[in-house]
């Protein structure tokens, strides 16, 4: 089957107001602001361009799981994977999915698209 792009979809910036206004210093600040609802990448070998490290370091494993062929049980299609943003004051939920492109040396990343572009 060999290795595949996966392309990474932002479904949701959550908006964890009480949660910011009771805990963030500085308190209120509103959703993540690096990304917008829609926005996509394409995920090669390496963290896409304009994609928070941060965030890839928290879905890096379920990207590398759609890239080799895997599934989760509970997620339709097959060949895709929901991820989320480990910062709980402004959770962003990724949809991760595999493409028929395959993974080459030297491949590195890429944007696809903006949201509203």
């Amino acid at each position: 089957m060999g290795w595949k792009k996966a392309q990474i979809t932002v479904l949701k910036c959550m908006d964890n107001r009480r949660i910011q206004e009771e805990h963030r210093i500085g308190g209120y600040s509103g959703p993540c602001d690096a990304f917008e609802v829609g926005q996509q990448f394409v995920a090669g070998w390496d963290v896409p361009e304009g994609f928070c490290a941060f965030a890839y370091a928290a879905i890096h494993r379920d990207i590398l799981m759609i890239q080799a062929g895997g599934s989760l049980e509970a997620v339709e299609p097959e060949h895709t994977a929901i991820g989320c943003c480990q910062d709980a004051l402004c959770p962003v939920v990724f949809k991760i999915e595999r493409l028929e492109e395959n993974l080459r040396e030297g491949d590195g990343h890429g944007k696809t698209e903006d949201h509203g572009s």
